[in-house]
Protein backbone atom coordinates (compact mmCIF):
# COMPACT_ATOMS: atom_id res chain seq x y z
CA UNK A 1 0.00 0.00 0.00
CA UNK A 2 2.89 2.31 0.63
CA UNK A 3 4.47 1.62 -2.76
CA UNK A 4 1.24 2.35 -4.34
CA UNK A 5 0.52 6.12 -2.52
CA UNK A 6 4.59 6.96 -2.97
CA UNK A 7 4.06 6.06 -6.81
CA UNK A 8 0.28 7.48 -6.81
CA UNK A 9 1.93 10.94 -5.47
CA UNK A 10 5.19 10.44 -7.73
CA UNK A 11 2.59 10.55 -11.16
CA UNK A 12 0.78 12.95 -9.89
CA UNK A 13 3.81 15.15 -10.32
CA UNK A 14 4.79 13.93 -12.90
CA UNK A 15 1.59 14.71 -14.99
CA UNK A 16 1.28 18.39 -13.36
CA UNK A 17 4.82 19.14 -14.73
CA UNK A 18 4.19 17.80 -17.85
CA UNK A 19 1.15 19.60 -18.54
CA UNK A 20 2.87 23.22 -17.40
CA UNK A 21 5.67 22.32 -20.25
CA UNK A 22 3.56 20.83 -22.96
CA UNK A 23 0.36 23.77 -22.04
CA UNK A 24 2.31 26.46 -23.62
CA UNK A 25 0.63 29.78 -21.46
CA UNK A 26 -0.14 32.67 -23.81
CA UNK A 27 2.09 35.66 -24.33
CA UNK A 28 1.80 39.10 -22.60
CA UNK A 29 1.37 41.32 -25.70
CA UNK A 30 4.32 43.76 -25.34
CA UNK A 31 1.85 46.87 -25.63
CA UNK A 32 1.59 49.34 -28.17
CA UNK A 33 4.27 51.05 -30.60
CA UNK A 34 3.05 54.87 -31.35
CA UNK A 35 5.75 54.18 -34.15
CA UNK A 36 4.71 51.26 -35.77
CA UNK A 37 4.21 51.18 -39.39
CA UNK A 38 4.69 48.83 -42.80
CA UNK A 39 2.89 46.51 -44.51
CA UNK A 40 1.82 44.70 -41.73
CA UNK A 41 0.53 47.34 -39.90
CA UNK A 42 -3.23 46.63 -40.22
CA UNK A 43 -2.86 43.64 -38.93
CA UNK A 44 -1.02 44.05 -36.32
CA UNK A 45 -3.65 46.81 -35.19
CA UNK A 46 -6.72 44.20 -35.75
CA UNK A 47 -4.68 41.73 -32.91
CA UNK A 48 -4.64 45.18 -31.40
CA UNK A 49 -8.56 46.39 -30.33
CA UNK A 50 -8.61 42.57 -30.58
CA UNK A 51 -6.93 42.19 -27.17
CA UNK A 52 -7.84 45.31 -25.83
CA UNK A 53 -11.47 44.01 -26.62
CA UNK A 54 -10.62 41.26 -24.67
CA UNK A 55 -8.81 42.55 -21.53
CA UNK A 56 -11.60 45.47 -21.62
CA UNK A 57 -14.92 43.48 -21.99
CA UNK A 58 -14.06 39.88 -21.49
CA UNK A 59 -11.48 40.30 -18.70
CA UNK A 60 -13.50 43.46 -17.51
CA UNK A 61 -9.44 44.95 -16.43
CA UNK A 62 -9.18 48.21 -17.77
CA UNK A 63 -6.19 48.71 -16.35
CA UNK A 64 -4.03 46.43 -18.26
CA UNK A 65 -5.75 47.21 -21.71
CA UNK A 66 -4.72 50.90 -20.99
CA UNK A 67 -1.30 49.72 -19.61
CA UNK A 68 -0.65 48.11 -22.66
CA UNK A 69 -2.57 50.13 -25.05
CA UNK A 70 -3.09 53.39 -24.38
CA UNK A 71 -0.27 56.27 -24.09
CA UNK A 72 -0.50 59.33 -21.71
CA UNK A 73 -2.05 61.65 -23.94
CA UNK A 74 -5.89 60.26 -24.93
CA UNK A 75 -8.40 62.01 -26.25
CA UNK A 76 -12.03 61.37 -24.52
CA UNK A 77 -14.98 62.52 -26.44
CA UNK A 78 -17.61 60.22 -24.42
CA UNK A 79 -20.33 62.48 -22.82
CA UNK A 80 -20.59 60.25 -19.54
CA UNK A 81 -16.83 60.44 -18.75
CA UNK A 82 -15.45 63.39 -16.69
CA UNK A 83 -12.38 64.46 -18.65
CA UNK A 84 -9.85 63.90 -21.58
CA UNK A 85 -6.96 61.71 -20.54
CA UNK A 86 -5.82 58.64 -19.43
CA UNK A 87 -5.42 58.80 -16.27
CA UNK A 88 -9.36 60.30 -16.19
CA UNK A 89 -10.74 57.86 -17.81
CA UNK A 90 -9.20 54.92 -15.28
CA UNK A 91 -10.47 56.77 -12.70
CA UNK A 92 -13.72 56.14 -14.11
CA UNK A 93 -13.54 52.52 -15.55
CA UNK A 94 -12.00 51.05 -12.96
CA UNK A 95 -14.81 51.91 -10.18
CA UNK A 96 -17.31 51.52 -12.70
CA UNK A 97 -16.16 47.75 -13.10
CA UNK A 98 -15.65 46.88 -9.53
CA UNK A 99 -19.27 48.50 -8.74
CA UNK A 100 -21.19 47.38 -10.91
CA UNK A 101 -22.25 43.59 -12.49
CA UNK A 102 -21.99 44.06 -16.76
CA UNK A 103 -22.25 41.26 -18.90
CA UNK A 104 -20.99 41.71 -22.71
CA UNK A 105 -21.69 39.31 -25.58
CA UNK A 106 -22.11 39.77 -29.17
CA UNK A 107 -18.84 41.49 -29.90
CA UNK A 108 -17.15 42.33 -32.77
CA UNK A 109 -13.96 44.26 -33.83
CA UNK A 110 -12.70 46.42 -36.35
CA UNK A 111 -9.22 48.00 -37.54
CA UNK A 112 -8.46 50.07 -40.96
CA UNK A 113 -8.08 53.47 -42.14
CA UNK A 114 -6.49 54.19 -38.84
CA UNK A 115 -8.87 53.57 -36.79
CA UNK A 116 -10.66 50.80 -34.57
CA UNK A 117 -14.14 49.83 -33.69
CA UNK A 118 -15.98 47.70 -31.12
CA UNK A 119 -19.60 46.38 -31.01
CA UNK A 120 -20.72 44.73 -28.25
CA UNK A 121 -24.20 44.52 -26.60
CA UNK A 122 -23.77 45.27 -22.98
CA UNK A 123 -26.48 44.18 -20.41
CA UNK A 124 -26.54 46.13 -16.96
CA UNK A 125 -28.69 44.59 -14.26
CA UNK A 126 -30.84 46.60 -11.57
CA UNK A 127 -29.37 47.92 -8.84
CA UNK A 128 -25.83 48.86 -9.89
CA UNK A 129 -23.98 51.96 -8.83
CA UNK A 130 -24.24 53.58 -12.73
CA UNK A 131 -28.10 53.53 -12.53
CA UNK A 132 -28.21 52.30 -15.45
CA UNK A 133 -29.95 48.67 -16.50
CA UNK A 134 -30.97 47.10 -19.37
CA UNK A 135 -29.69 45.89 -22.59
CA UNK A 136 -27.99 48.37 -24.29
CA UNK A 137 -25.79 48.12 -27.57
CA UNK A 138 -22.56 49.82 -27.69
CA UNK A 139 -19.84 51.20 -30.05
CA UNK A 140 -16.82 52.34 -29.12
CA UNK A 141 -14.18 54.14 -31.74
CA UNK A 142 -10.92 54.27 -31.41
CA UNK A 143 -8.57 56.09 -33.41
CA UNK A 144 -4.12 54.84 -33.38
CA UNK A 145 -1.21 56.08 -33.61
CA UNK A 146 0.96 53.07 -34.49
CA UNK A 147 -0.74 50.57 -32.67
CA UNK A 148 -1.56 52.61 -29.97
CA UNK A 149 -5.29 53.78 -29.05
CA UNK A 150 -4.82 57.98 -28.34
CA UNK A 151 -8.55 58.84 -28.84
CA UNK A 152 -11.76 57.49 -28.13
CA UNK A 153 -15.55 57.95 -29.20
CA UNK A 154 -18.68 55.92 -27.71
CA UNK A 155 -22.31 55.10 -28.39
CA UNK A 156 -24.83 53.33 -26.30
CA UNK A 157 -27.82 53.41 -26.85
CA UNK A 158 -30.88 51.09 -25.00
CA UNK A 159 -32.51 47.97 -26.58
CA UNK A 160 -35.97 48.48 -25.43
CA UNK A 161 -37.55 44.67 -27.44
CA UNK A 162 -39.86 47.55 -29.06
CA UNK A 163 -37.59 48.47 -32.22
CA UNK A 164 -39.50 48.12 -35.26
CA UNK A 165 -36.52 47.62 -37.89
CA UNK A 166 -36.22 43.93 -37.33
CA UNK A 167 -32.73 43.87 -38.20
CA UNK A 168 -31.54 46.13 -35.00
CA UNK A 169 -28.67 46.86 -33.34
CA UNK A 170 -27.10 42.85 -33.89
Amino acid sequence: MRFFTSSFAALSVLVVAASAVATPSKPKPKGCDPHASGKDLVKRQEAAIADYAHYMLDEKDPQTGFDLYVPEQYIQHAPSYPGDGRQVTLDYLVPFFKANEVFFSKLKTYAGSGHAFMRYQVDVPPGGASGLNGTFAGVNILRFQGTCFVEHWELLQQVTGKETNPHSFF
